[in-house]
């Protein structure tokens, strides 16, 4: 049986504030289309709430963070390395009320 330790979001923000960051190209790609500046999106992942924890993914460690910027709502798919002390930005997007529950966007909708 797998086991895993919840999401280490304290290394997440510790490896942001140090500047260890990969981000995927896809991750690049949605912030400027959606017109957030690369520093904004880093603080809302920094500070923002795990609201899925994914600890149990291969090859690392992964979860869905909520952060905010001017207001609206980002998800982030984030991903540690905490051998290499190291976070890795999968993807970004503004979730919408067709897959979350609004106001917060914290919870998932039923199908």
């Amino acid at each position: 049986m797998l086991t895993s330790t919840p999401f280490n979001q304290l290394l997440l923000a510790r490896c942001i504030t140090a500047g260890d960051v990969v981000w995927h190209f896809h991750a690049q790609q949605r912030a400027v289309e959606r017109g957030f500046a690369i520093a904004a999106v880093l603080t809302a992942i920094r500070t923002g709430e795990v609201i899925e924890d994914y600890s149990a993914e291969r090859p690392r460690p992964t979860a869905l963070v909520l952060g905010k910027i001017a207001g609206r709502a980002l998800h982030a798919v984030v991903a540690l390395d905490a051998a290499a002390e190291e976070a890795y930005i999968i993807t970004l997007y503004e979730p919408d009320d067709t897959r979350f529950l609004p106001p917060d966007f914290r919870t998932r909708k039923q199908p």
